[in-house]
């Protein structure tokens, strides 16, 4: 047991497990990155020194200079505004870059990967039993945030969980029931979340693990035991259970004739681009509010384009493509279900992006035999 808890794994374990609990208003650290920092800083002192691979070097040096650029930019914003809001930003991503420093250092990948297949086994399961045994973080009683400030956090919680724990399961070459309860409590509270995003997003991960490792019978499986689960939900919980409706309303609605398009568009910030001017190339920090600007984007990429820029946006787009090309079956199982719930919302302060970006680098086994999964 000590052995377990004195591991270089198990500050991460931790991180995930409190991940869900947000005690202070969003935008400020939660106790997760309390505890996450006090690991960090334990482990800097007593680990030896570890050799970190030339593509884990050159994400690191890509996002340190990013980070740098927004300290600039959003230095400049506080000059203006006189408000300390926007520097806090940055040092999510300060948190995003000691995280993945933190995984690139740890060489057991085996026991890394098994301590996250349980935490977010754990976590996630934790989260479901609080939302439907005591009905946490109702909104209203179609929507759930559970402990989060909001269901579109919880929604992100659940696809960025779902990736990490898939990826984990990949690397260890896990059997499709550990996939299976990854995949069933990801898709559970995503629904539970209402956002439209995250459902499309965690169902895209079901079917890119259908291709990669499931049998055509296990494809099938794992698809009747989501359906009766969610079959039964209805039978024990009756017409309080209204979230499934609700989302089908939600999603249908954007192919009516009564949905303003145009609208949804500004909304998203994806119709104010011009309203940047020659602030597009340089960005205006991503405390533009308090310059007096009216404006937020709906979306990871605009917010980027929009706070940082296209000179930030660059950096981020080098990194994406250094892991398309060289990790393409993580970034398919990872990234792509990020980015699918970033098309509707700004998901890149979360720290555990980073987490799922760093595995996705180093959780990835060359050998062409273990890789060769089951169609």
């Amino acid at each position: 047991m000590i052995s377990y808890i004195t591991h270089k794994s198990f500050p991460i374990f931790l991180f995930i497990i409190l991940s869900p609990y947000y005690v202070l208003p969003s935008g400020l650290p939660q106790p997760s990155h309390i505890v996450f920092i006090i690991g960090f800083v334990f482990s800097s002192f007593i680990a030896p020194k570890v050799y970190i691979d030339k593509l884990s070097k050159q994400v690191l040096l890509f996002f340190f200079l990013f980070i740098l650029y927004t300290f600039i930019v959003n230095s400049i914003s506080v000059g203006v505004s006189n408000i300390l809001n926007p520097i806090i930003y940055s040092f999510y991503y300060v948190f995003g870059l000691m995280m993945m420093l933190y995984i690139f250092k740890n060489k057991d990948k085996d026991r890394l990967s098994l301590y996250l297949i349980y935490a977010v086994v754990i976590s996630m399961s934790i989260e479901l039993l609080l939302i439907l045994l005591f009905g946490i973080g109702n909104w209203g009683g179609v929507r759930f945030s559970g402990t989060f400030n909001n269901p579109n956090q919880l929604g992100y919680f659940a696809i960025l969980s779902s990736s990490i724990g898939i990826i984990s399961a990949f690397y260890l070459n896990k059997s499709f029931k550990y996939m299976n309860i990854i995949l069933i409590l990801g898709i559970l509270l995503s629904i539970l979340s209402g956002s439209r995003t995250a459902v499309v997003a965690i169902l895209f991960l079901y079917l890119a693990v259908s291709y990669y490792k499931l049998q055509r019978v296990h494809f099938y499986m794992t698809l009747f035991f989501i359906i009766l689960i969610i079959y039964v939900l209805f039978i024990v919980y009756g017409s309080e259970i209204e979230m499934i409706s609700m989302l089908l309303d939600r999603l249908e609605e954007k192919t009516t004739a009564k949905h303003d398009l145009g609208a949804d568009i500004m909304h998203r910030g994806l119709g104010r681009i011009p309203d940047y001017g020659i602030y597009i190339f340089s960005g205006m920090s991503e405390g533009i509010q308090y310059l007096g600007y009216d404006i937020e984007a709906h979306n990871s990429i605009l917010a980027m384009l929009y706070g940082y820029g296209v000179i930030g946006l660059l950096f981020i787009f080098v990194y994406m493509f250094m892991l398309l090309i060289k990790r393409t079956q993580n970034f398919v199982l990872g990234i792509i279900p990020a980015l699918l719930y970033g098309m509707g919302h700004n998901g890149m302060r979360a720290t555990l992006l980073y987490l799922l970006i760093a595995i996705s680098i180093v959780l990835y086994k060359k050998d062409k035999k273990v890789n060769n999964y089951a169609r």
